[in-house]
């Protein structure tokens, strides 16, 4: 995974592509692999596969808010405007919950 960023950041797309896929081959059920290579996709203008890779990210780690975030950039993007929306109401709603509940273990009562 280390590899494939670091030949994101070298613009080394093909290679970046080969070495998420590789990644995914051997645990796919990574979440952050299926993100990573969805960025990938969209910084390519692949709009359809990086909306697949977020999709695919949301069915393992469905509380990600930057996955939902994501997907609903894409789907924009793909002129499916209704399911954009309902992308971006999610994340923020997810993130809302992830806060409030960040905010518990810091509560003092006295």
């Amino acid at each position: 995974m280390n590899r494939a960023i670091s030949k994101v950041m070298l613009r080394d797309s093909g290679g970046a592509l080969d070495d998420f896929n590789s990644s995914i081959s051997l645990n796919p059920q990574a979440a952050h692999a299926y993100f990573n290579r969805g960025n990938l996709f969209a910084s390519l203008k692949n709009y359809q596969e990086a909306e697949t890779d977020f999709s695919q990210a949301l069915k393992y780690s469905p509380n990600d808010p930057l996955s939902l975030k994501r997907r609903a950039d894409m789907r924009g993007k793909l002129s499916r405007k209704q399911e954009a929306i309902n992308d971006y109401k999610m994340a923020i709603d997810v993130k809302i919950k992830l806060e409030n509940i960040s905010l518990i273990p810091n509560a003092n009562i006295f």
